[in-house]
């Protein structure tokens, strides 16, 4: 038996642009986790905490291959997943097992999501078990780039970010690949080539912690749909060009302040990605911050915080950073008493 964990993410900075090629985002790998449990069984059997009840069977065709019995789509990105890894093991040596995953990335009671990146995340577990089961000795960027291209088989959109995060944790500065170049080249590489070859654009770095500001995340206890976001009224060519050029500019910059300790650059840095998203929705009629979140982001302001949505807006969560405790004790205190639901999140140290 194998037990595999994966954490999931929160977007800190660069979103919607990071969807473009080479532009990049900053992701925080958080320490709330999906943990994939992988036992050698007669029958295949896949399971989910998520899911109650639910059981997704399979066997194998003569020739090796998963041949899943009644399929359900509540597992789809973990059936994409299977098939896209075992390509990668000998017929022969393929066999059946029971997959069960257990997650901690929504909410206990409702089950509502988040939007700590639950689908990227089982989609990165579920490589890693198979890497486990099978003995593939395969690199973390190899784990990225399988459950990057098993997703976008399933979703046809996404950045990779969230992937990212859940395959090398802690903080990652992100720089996304081009999805046009890999659906075209999955059409003429196998598996084994596509994983040897570079993406274009793709560039994913660790980046140091700020250990001494305080960190707090807040849900506004609305979900949002980040699918249907993305798929809002296009901006202009012109607005299209001004806006990644904006985020470009103030991403790598607060890839720097990260990266040589340069916190004060934050408050600056994330206000001004805050405008500029703002902007853009407006462009696009949408809306990027709910009055939750507005309220969130406001409350966090006024007590000194650095302060933005996480994601994709329309619901979910925000996040502040403090330079003092006091601030951040105040802020929960606040967001509290306005219906706001401090989450513990913290930086993921395990991946």
């Amino acid at each position: 038996m194998a037990k595999i964990k994966v954490p999931g993410k929160l977007f800190l900075a660069g979103e919607y642009a990071v969807t473009h090629p080479g532009q990049p985002a900053i992701i925080m790998a958080v320490d709330r986790y999906l943990t994939a449990q992988i036992t050698p069984s007669l029958e295949g059997f896949i399971t989910s905490n998520q899911y109650p009840g639910k059981v997704q069977k399979f066997t194998r065709k003569a020739n090796g291959d998963l041949l899943f019995l009644k399929e359900d789509r509540h597992f789809d990105f973990i059936m994409t997943t299977l098939e896209q890894v075992e390509q990668l093991v000998a017929p022969a040596n393929r066999k059946n097992f029971t997959l069960h995953f257990t997650s901690q990335l929504n909410d206990a009671v409702s089950g509502h999501k988040y939007g700590l990146g639950s689908s990227a995340a089982v989609t990165v577990a579920t490589v890693k078990a198979l890497n486990d089961f099978y003995n593939l000795k395969l690199s973390k960027l190899a784990i990225f780039k399988l459950a990057s291209l098993s997703h976008l088989l399933i979703q046809g959109s996404g950045s990779g970010g969230d992937i990212a995060a859940s395959t090398f944790g802690g903080l990652i500065g992100y720089h996304s690949y081009d999805r046009q170049w890999l659906q075209a080249r999955r059409q003429i590489l196998n598996i084994k080539e596509l994983l040897a070859t570079d993406w274009p654009n793709l560039k994913i770095e660790n980046l140091p912690w700020p250990h001494e500001l305080f960190f707090e995340v807040g849900w506004t206890n609305q979900v949002a749909d980040t699918s249907q976001l993305l798929k809002k009224k296009a901006l202009s060519p012109a607005d299209q060009a001004e806006f990644l050029k904006e985020s470009q500019a103030v991403v790598e910059a607060l890839i720097i302040a990260f990266k040589n300790g340069l916190h004060p650059l934050l408050w600056p840095g994330f206000a001004k990605n805050r405008q500029f998203l703002l902007d853009m929705a407006q462009k696009r009629h949408f809306t990027l911050e709910t009055p939750a979140l507005n309220q969130l982001i406001e409350l966090a302001l006024e007590r000194n915080g650095a302060a933005k949505t996480s994601g994709a807006g329309g619901g979910d969560c925000g996040f502040a950073f403090f330079k003092s405790q006091n601030d951040a004790i105040r802020t929960r205190r606040i967001w509290r008493k306005n219906g706001i639901i401090p989450l513990q999140l913290k930086l993921d140290q395990e991946s």
